[in-house]
């Protein structure tokens, strides 16, 4: 073998087992850090969306409730018998601290018992008209099961007085919010007491209403635990001062993984509570 082809072989030499291993843990490494760095940012986009959901069904559902009960009572001709709050939510099952009919003679014609003109609000998983879903568990830490709760909004057909029954059915349940775990409303009164519980006598005394709805996301947030206590506006001492009732409790703490906001939105009830009591005006 002369010196050439010597020198060539030199030249080829492969590479030993040892910087094969070396090449291959490296790359391991670096594999495993961009796996790592994708995975966190999939991971944050993916909360960041369920976060987002949620953002965007506080937004919608408390715009279209505020938006329909500063609606209540609205009479443009003062000819409309019942517009205003109805006492339909006052008795048992329903209470009118989570269920809550409104009247308004929307087309002008005096009365306030057409298409669209009766609007009921409650939560589409609430049996007990509590105002708390029943996919909560309150024992040991509240805890959502993850099934559906939604704030829902029926426009009521016509209605016979005498009755006070519906004689036609409803349009059906529109969906304001989805993914609701509680919902509160808190009456403010003309005479400066709050109330979660007017009488019937009361329903035209109503002059603003603090609504309290507790959000949450539809998923649960992987590596995340909620312990947070939520306050709904009847239990806040720097909102209602007054209230008649014992001060309920706050709704939590909570033991679970999803994310959460409390909305609360005082709604001026622009067409009720402006007439002198017992006016008749």
């Amino acid at each position: 073998m002369n010196q050439h082809t010597e020198n060539t072989m030199k030249t080829m030499r492969g590479f030993t087992l040892i910087e094969v291993m070396i090449a291959l843990a490296m790359f391991s490494i670096l594999l495993t850090a961009i796996y790592q760095t994708y995975y966190n940012q999939q991971e944050a986009y993916l909360k960041q969306e369920k976060v987002s959901n949620m953002q965007q069904d506080v937004r919608t559902g408390g715009f279209f409730l505020a938006r329909d009960l500063r609606m209540a009572g609205y009479d443009p001709t003062t000819q409309a018998t019942g517009a205003g709050f109805t006492d339909r939510g006052l008795t048992s099952p329903r209470k009118p601290v989570a269920a809550l009919e409104i009247r308004a003679d929307l087309n002008s014609d005096n009365d306030s018992q057409d298409t669209g003109e009766i609007i009921y609000f409650e939560l589409s998983n609430d049996a007990d008209y509590d105002g708390i879903a029943d996919g909560i568990n309150r024992s040991g830490g509240w805890k959502s099961d993850g099934s559906p709760c939604r704030l829902t909004r029926q426009y009521r057909l016509a209605l016979d007085e005498t009755s006070d029954t519906f004689t036609d059915s409803t349009t059906g349940s529109q969906v304001l919010a989805e993914n609701v775990d509680a919902l509160e409303f808190c009456y403010v009164l003309n005479t400066g007491i709050e109330t979660i519980a007017p009488t019937s006598g009361e329903l035209d005394d109503i002059v603003a209403i603090y609504v309290s709805i507790l959000f949450r996301t539809k998923a649960r947030i992987p590596k995340y635990r909620n312990t947070e206590t939520y306050t709904p506006a009847s239990a806040d001492s720097n909102r209602v001062a007054n209230l008649r009732e014992s001060t309920p409790s706050p709704w939590g703490p909570f033991d679970d993984s999803f994310k959460r906001r409390l909305l609360i939105t005082e709604v001026k009830c622009r067409n009720i509570g402006l007439k002198p009591i017992g006016s008749g005006i």
